[in-house]
């Protein structure tokens, strides 16, 4: 009778151990979909993968162009990934191309 019991009460807590991981690796999933989901954010979306692409030196104003699409970029992060997660509390998008930021927002 006690055997029965041990092997019962073993395989109780390895399923529910067994569950209880799966959804521990289901919730790390879920957390970082948002991380990923912004990493690819700037080749994903063609208005922002336009500004990453931009050579800023011929424009008239290159600093008011800058401003323009710091602001464009800053509005996009704000809307569609600080409203939805909680896990993302600051972003800067850097662009190599000019060797300057083109996005921080928190």
């Amino acid at each position: 009778m006690s055997w029965l019991f041990i092997h019962s009460n073993r395989d109780m807590l390895l399923n529910a151990t067994i569950e209880n991981n799966q959804q521990i690796t289901k919730n790390i999933d879920t957390a970082l979909n948002p991380l990923i989901s912004l990493s690819m954010y700037p080749v994903l979306d063609p208005q922002v993968y336009q500004i990453m692409e931009k050579d800023y030196s011929t424009f008239k104003y290159p600093l008011y162009e800058r401003e323009k699409d710091f602001d464009i970029i800053n509005g996009k992060i704000q809307n569609n990934f600080f409203l939805y997660s909680s896990i993302i509390e600051s972003v800067l998008i850097y662009q190599s191309k000019n060797n300057m930021i083109v996005a921080a927002a928190t």
